[in-house]
């Protein structure tokens, strides 16, 4: 789990980038990194100052577009979805819609992972 972490923290600081708005930066980024967070352990390791200590919200959205990624490109659908050329675009809107169907019940990940795999 700490390498999604990881990549939440990259993702949330390249978007983080394009932002002008301090309040929008914050509710991406993590400033106070004396705030004990879980799965951390691999950025508190590796930075030097720079890596980005992403939201706890942004940690469920990287897993769920690596699950979603992985459906895709595994069984019955990865003969479709590896010959298109806008992998991408297919990856985002996959994962928007279940994101938006599944928090809207208050699902667990463990739970998110298993109705993914059912899919």
């Amino acid at each position: 789990m700490d390498a999604i972490v990881y990549i939440a923290g990259y993702a949330a600081h390249s978007v983080s980038k394009k932002l002008s708005c301090s309040t929008c930066f914050s509710t991406l980024v993590v400033e106070n990194r004396e705030i004990e967070a879980e799965n951390t352990a691999m950025i508190a390791n590796l930075t030097r100052g720079g890596l980005k200590f992403p939201q706890p919200w942004t940690v469920p959205m990287v897993l769920m577009t690596k699950l979603v990624a992985e459906k895709l490109s595994f069984g019955e659908n990865a003969n479709d979805f590896l010959s298109c050329s806008k992998q991408r675009g297919v990856v985002n809107s996959q994962t928007i819609h279940f994101w938006k169907n599944q928090t809207s019940r208050c699902v667990k990940m463990a739970t998110l992972h298993k109705r993914l795999w059912a899919w």
